[in-house]
């Protein structure tokens, strides 16, 4: 049964496990691996964030783990819709509301998929859990570069400055 190997939550491995189950469970080691690499990395650029842009890295953080570590429950994930709501809650745009109704999506959809008995229905949650990743990354991106022009000058037409010299 799949259910033994993944747990049926929004993780690569279920998609790993239902198409090579053998493979997948030889390859433990990868996930956590992957998980080490991506703590240090949210580490070293966690200090460089502000705002909003760190409220989408903790949605990413809260979620990543989850979806590259083996064996997570859909369970695992409620941090992450959590914050997902509020990110879209507290910076309301297109972006931010599809990333949360992803998220919510992607852990609700395994939990359907036992609760009603869909055959294979738990297969499509990685692939709403990934999209939402991928746009909260760029919303980090976009609040990272609104952090970056708000600090430099802007220079006006015609204005010109005083020199110390005058």
């Amino acid at each position: 049964l799949l259910a033994e190997f993944v747990s049926d939550s929004a993780s690569w491995w279920t998609l790993f496990g239902y198409t090579a189950k053998s493979l997948a469970l030889k390859s433990f080691w990868f996930g956590f691996a992957t998980a080490a690499i991506g703590v240090i990395a949210y580490l070293y650029y966690l200090p460089r964030l502000t705002g909003t842009a760190l409220v989408a890295a903790a949605v990413i953080a809260t979620a990543v783990l989850p979806f590259l570590l083996p064996g997570m429950h859909e369970r695992f994930f409620i941090l992450a819709d959590v914050l997902a709501f509020l990110y879209a809650y507290l910076r309301p745009s297109r972006d931010s509301i599809i990333a949360a109704v992803l998220m919510q999506v992607a852990s609700a959809l395994p939990v359907a998929a036992w609760a009603f008995s869909f055959q294979h229905g738990e297969v499509c949650a990685p692939f709403f859990a990934l999209g939402s990743l991928l746009i909260f990354w760029q919303e980090i991106g976009r609040s990272s570069a609104v952090a970056m022009t708000v600090n430099q000058p802007v220079a006006r037409a015609g204005v010109t400055e005083a020199s110390p010299a005058e």
